[in-house]
């Protein structure tokens, strides 16, 4: 039975200068450059995690290291970095973006057993259980443990530069802030502008539900009401041993599921329409009066351009900036009810890994024969780096 073809296979384009004795090579630009694209849900959530964490961003938060990985300059967050202060209570000094001696390398991959490197960052950043209703947690107490699971999760973040499957990152991510460093130099910029996170669209709103009372998650309730009926990848074909095996299980009875119902092969097309998701933050930006700045959202938007993603609007003293549902730390099964709409990213493949709190959650997954189908996401298994991957293979 011949497969369907419900989508067109992504092409890669690559544009090469024609070289001879009589004219100069190509610039750089006009070479073949990896797919960035792909890498702005990580991009993005790196630069929100690190505002959150420092109150700041620019070209003192990292630097890069020898192996080129993008490496943090600080060692730790600081509590309520992007919280307003009180007129009467002191603000915690903000890190300054001038650079600082870089902390040790990320784990390299294959250097631990599965999470066994990044264990203790794992149980920061899933959620504690809940205090006793009675219970009042000092605001201060509060800051200091959300401090903590935003360096593990900024530190989880920068691990993705160490998987071997994802081509080009290390360019698109430590390659990348070296050549906007040098960029950002005719800005004369010394001092980045601090953020102050003045609202959160998108957050999940949790309510117990009245029967189980089971947390549930209403905004995740409410963007699944759009999602199309697509295959689902059946639970038993993870049981098999290999992951050819598993690969094949699959995608055959993705495959069967499409020939049999014409409904989810229509869908598929409407995946189309489907707008990922995005928790998105507004923030107050402020610069020293004596930075040669006239804008000052502008000036923190080009404080943050070395992160693709991140900055979605900026003006005045405002800035919207982006975040990735996927790669949140919030407690796991935050958004069971809801489809990740990964492989709908910035079109197929699209995004397949995503933070470890997520795994048991749905996601889309892409098969350039069969097109998108229902996944799961579950441990990706990569020593030293605990992520989630949707699909098993």
């Amino acid at each position: 039975m011949a497969r369907l073809f419900p989508w067109a296979a992504l092409g890669l384009v690559s544009l090469f200068g024609a070289t001879g004795c009589e004219k100069p090579p190509p610039p750089k630009a006009a070479l073949a450059q990896p797919l960035c694209w792909r890498y702005e849900p990580l991009t993005a959530a790196i630069a929100s995690v690190t505002i959150d964490c420092q109150g700041t961003i620019g070209p003192g938060s990292f630097t890069v290291d020898s192996k080129g990985y993008l490496t943090p300059t600080f060692k730790s967050c600081i509590p309520g970095a992007t919280k307003a202060k009180s007129a009467t209570a002191p603000a915690p000094a903000v890190a300054p973006v001038t650079a600082s001696p870089a902390p040790a390398a990320p784990v390299a991959a294959g250097a631990a057993a599965p999470g066994a490197a990044a264990a203790p960052a794992v149980a920061i950043a899933k959620a504690a259980p809940a205090p006793a209703a009675q219970a009042v947690v000092p605001a201060a107490s509060t800051d200091a443990a959300q401090a903590e699971a935003d360096y593990a999760l900024l530190t989880q973040l920068l691990s993705f530069q160490q998987i071997p499957d994802l081509p080009g990152v290390s360019e698109c991510v430590g390659g990348r802030w070296t050549d906007w460093s040098e960029l950002f130099k005719q800005t004369k910029i010394k001092t980045c502008p601090t953020w102050v996170k003045t609202e959160v669209i998108g957050a999940p709103v949790l309510v117990p539900d009245s029967q189980t009372q089971a947390k549930k998650n209403l905004t995740a309730q409410q963007s699944a009401r759009m999602e199309p009926r697509l295959p689902v990848a059946p639970g038993a074909c993870n049981e098999l041993k290999t992951p050819a095996e598993r690969r094949k299980c699959t995608l055959d009875a993705v495959h069967d599921q499409l020939q049999k119902d014409p409904q989810l092969y229509r869908n598929q097309k409407l995946a189309q329409m489907v707008v990922p998701p995005k928790t998105s933050a507004t923030y107050t930006v402020a610069i020293d009066a004596n930075e040669p700045c006239d804008d000052p959202a502008v000036c923190a938007a080009q404080c943050a351009a070395a992160f693709p993603g991140f900055v979605l609007a900026a003006s005045g003293n405002r800035v919207d900036g982006d975040a990735t549902y996927w790669l949140s730390a919030d407690p796991p099964h935050t958004y069971d009810g809801y489809t990740h709409p990964m492989a709908q990213f910035q079109g197929p493949p699209g995004d397949v890994y995503g933070h470890f709190n997520r795994i048991g959650e749905k996601c889309w997954r892409w098969d350039d024969f069969d097109g998108l189908y229902v996944e799961t996401l579950r441990d990706a298994q990569i020593p030293g780096v605990p992520l989630s991957h949707c699909g098993g293979f």
